[in-house]
């Protein structure tokens, strides 16, 4: 590195069990180490408020991640998935978000599952000729495919029924799509 630059690693560990709540490398010039000290006390008040509030660990829990950061842009890009919105590069920040969370928790199978059904979404009818991913057909089912398998295998028993239905109905596979639907229904009738 440049004798220009400082490098800060800083980590946000619970003391009480060792569990790693955060961390973030910031590689900046010497006269930015001010905004860095400003950025990393944003960022571990951020986690220390997740991390203390019982409802948001249960929330980030159950959509199957450990980690506040690809939580933090999994819920980011929900927001913006539900705006359904093709226009003004929405489905690609919301992507984006998806990804981003995958790329820090590779094992977030709901991550998986949203970036998976933002693919399609942008592949339906009424998205025709004004698609916002750019790949090839080809291409989308190829990383639909993927990030599906992804969320199925990393994901809880419930969960796991819903995106084996979306599977079977991508490839096609009308009863077992209505089976494992039913099955998902059956212990969560209010989705």
């Amino acid at each position: 590195e440049s004798t220009d630059k400082y490098r800060v690693a800083a980590q946000l560990i619970r003391a009480s069990d060792g569990f790693h709540l955060w961390s973030e490398t910031y590689d900046r010039p010497k006269t930015d180490i001010i905004d860095i000290q400003e950025e990393i006390a944003y960022q571990i008040a951020t986690a220390l408020e997740t991390a203390m509030n019982p409802e948001a660990l249960r929330e980030m829990v159950e959509v199957g991640t450990s980690s506040i950061e690809a939580y933090k842009l999994y819920v980011e890009g929900i927001s913006l998935f539900n705006r359904r919105s093709f226009q003004d590069g929405i489905i690609e920040e919301a992507f984006d978000l998806f990804e981003l969370a995958r790329q820090i928790d590779p094992e977030f199978g709901s991550a998986s599952y949203r970036a998976a059904d933002l693919i399609i979404a942008d592949m339906s009818l009424t998205s025709m000729g004004s698609a916002s991913l750019n790949y090839s057909y080809e291409e989308k089912l190829r990383m639909i495919n993927i990030r599906l398998s992804t969320a199925i295998q990393y994901s809880n028993e419930l969960d796991r029924l819903k995106y084996l239905s979306k599977q079977a109905y991508l490839n096609l596979e009308l009863r077992k799509a209505i089976d494992y639907l039913a099955q998902y229904i059956e212990k969560r009738p209010s989705d």
